[in-house]
């Protein structure tokens, strides 16, 4: 078995076993501890038995662990990749300290990687250029301009903004990949959160309902451009990939269980990377309003400075040495903003992992596609949409996909 096979198959009592378990801790959570388990719930409906405790969950998912440590193929690959990080995230739960590289590794699938000063002046050059059209540079002195030209006074226009935004894009992501929304409810709210995230996006798919919630708390600004690029990852990124998953286990050709989504799990990679690259390589003549280019190219820049902003701060006294550093380096961001993302990314057992992810999926989708000929880049993409895998599994196929080029290419 392989991650190019049509159909992957799970014996269905594990497949219900791992479902259920997952639905029965998401429960729990709700019900004891006003947390949340699972992000998206692609699966069929089941009935499960309530757990009692979080230890409960411990020991079922060790046992797990251990009936599927000799199993081979990718399925079984995903699944243990799945538990270890279900594991590591509950013991950091129940007030184990684990050190933050094996922290990372263990639920994001991925070792941490500080990223060069050299890649942090090419994005802020980049910034820079697009900044350029309205006479403006990434620095303290145009923080002020830049918030008067760029700022979003009315915060309730931007509902209407993500409808505009998805019409322009949506309609031609939906025909490349033969794909239809229209049994989807897609509801769109407010929310006011004192969190990183200014969307999160969630649903439950067997009643084909998707929520989408904007967060208006005052820790954010708001900007002109950010709705078109938040559109492209929400909409054209999740959305889609996640309906194209649910479409996959209605059709019976991947597990229920692929369609547990929590936000511990390490496919978080691959759904992070293939959001945060559409804003760049969506299959498309249409383009960017310059605005928005300006926020796309100051988002990627401010990713790899707070990828080594998290590693910082994990380290022993690290927070105001993390501090230190994205303030001179993001001059667009007010102090409470970057005290508050430094808080979340490590004291937030979810957000110590999970806020990780981004840059370095975002960085690591971009550079592989760079180096695919505009074919294989859509094969890849194509494959990401169609089903989760590892970040391990990711590599393989962009390996095997550039491998299968080079020799057609040479006959």
């Amino acid at each position: 078995m392989n991650m190019f096979d049509n159909r992957i198959f799970l014996p269905s009592n594990l497949d219900d076993e791992l479902v259920n378990l997952y639905r029965a801790w998401d429960e729990l959570e709700r019900d004891r501890y006003k947390n949340t388990i699972i992000d998206f719930d692609l699966a069929s409906p089941t009935s499960f038995e309530p757990v009692e405790s979080r230890e409960k969950i411990l020991n079922r998912i060790e046992a797990l662990l251990s009936e599927f440590i000799d199993r081979s193929g990718a399925v079984f690959e995903l699944i243990r990749a799945r538990l270890l990080a279900s594991r590591t995230y509950l013991q950091s739960l129940l007030g184990i300290e684990i050190p933050f590289y094996e922290y990372v590794e263990k639920t994001m699938g991925i070792k941490p990687v500080w990223f060069d000063e050299n890649l942090i002046i090419e994005k802020k050059k980049k910034v820079n250029n697009s900044l350029k059209k309205f006479d403006l540079e990434l620095s303290v002195n145009d923080i002020y301009s830049f918030q008067d030209l760029f700022l979003i006074r009315n915060q309730k226009s931007l509902i209407k903004q993500f409808e505009f935004y998805r019409q322009k894009w949506l309609p031609g992501l939906l025909k490349w990949l033969s794909l239809s929304l229209d049994d989807y409810d897609i509801v769109v709210k407010f929310a006011s959160e004192d969190a990183y995230w200014k969307n999160w996006i969630s649903g439950t798919l067997h009643r084909h309902e998707i929520e989408l919630q904007i967060n208006v708390h005052p820790r954010h600004k708001w900007y002109q451009g950010a709705s078109e690029t938040l559109v492209l990852h929400e909409y054209c990124g999740h959305a889609v990939q996640m309906i194209k998953w649910h479409q996959e286990i209605e059709q019976g050709s991947i597990p229920q269980f692929f369609g547990i989504l929590t936000v511990h799990f390490p496919d978080q990679f691959i759904i992070e990377g293939l959001a945060e690259t559409l804003a760049y390589l969506l299959p498309t003549k249409k383009k960017l309003e310059s605005k928005s280019e300006v926020l796309r190219d100051l988002h990627y820049y401010t990713l790899v400075v707070m990828n080594n902003v998290h590693i910082l701060a994990n380290e022993p006294q690290g927070e105001e040495r993390a501090f230190g550093y994205a303030s001179e380096r993001l001059p667009f961001f007010e102090a409470k903003s970057i005290r508050a993302d430094i808080r979340d990314r490590t004291r937030n057992p979810l957000f110590r992992s999970y806020q990780y992810v981004y840059g370095i999926a975002k960085h690591s989708f971009l550079e592989k596609l760079a180096r695919l000929d505009p074919g294989t880049s859509r094969d890849l993409l194509k494959l990401v949409y169609a089903r989760p895998m590892t970040p391990n599994q990711f590599q393989e196929i962009y390996e095997e996909l550039r491998r299968i080029r080079s020799i057609k290419a040479s006959r």
